[in-house]
């Protein structure tokens, strides 16, 4: 168990969420904690897209869900298809409580920050966001 594991599981659910409700995706994710998962836009040519293929063994095929260290969201085929991704996501972070969801800005080609950050006003705590949609969520 890495050290961010040991104290979080130290901690009871309320301190847990405010801790994972503070933290923000960084601008580049260059690794993973065991415990971590990017996610990131499928359909998409943009540097978390290429991250998630080249160093977490993502398959450019799967357009939604789970593929190597990575989960990837259905950004390419419009607002449904991305709102579906989103919904499996947050079942599949309310499953995996101790797995962390590092989030990257997705969509943002076709939609506003603020219309894709909606989709995750009310998601668990350990879906982290990016400061773009934390910020139009109004999270500090």
């Amino acid at each position: 168990m890495d050290i961010f594991s040991a104290m979080l599981a130290r901690l009871d659910t309320e301190a847990r969420d405010r801790l994972m409700r503070a933290m923000r995706t960084p601008a580049v994710v260059s690794g993973l904690e065991p415990h971590e998962i990017l996610v990131y836009g499928a359909g998409e040519d943009g540097r978390a897209a290429v991250i998630a293929r080249e160093r977490f063994g993502a398959d450019p095929e799967v357009l939604a869900g789970r593929t190597g260290r990575a989960y990837a969201l259905d950004a390419g085929h419009g607002w449904y298809a991305l709102a579906e991704s989103v919904r499996g996501l947050l079942a599949q972070a309310r499953r995996e409580p101790s797995t962390v969801f590092l989030l990257t800005p997705v969509g943002l080609g076709e939609h506003a920050p603020g219309s894709i950050a909606a989709m995750f006003a009310h998601a668990p705590a350990n879906i982290v966001l990016p400061a773009l949609y934390a910020d139009a969520l109004g999270r500090r």
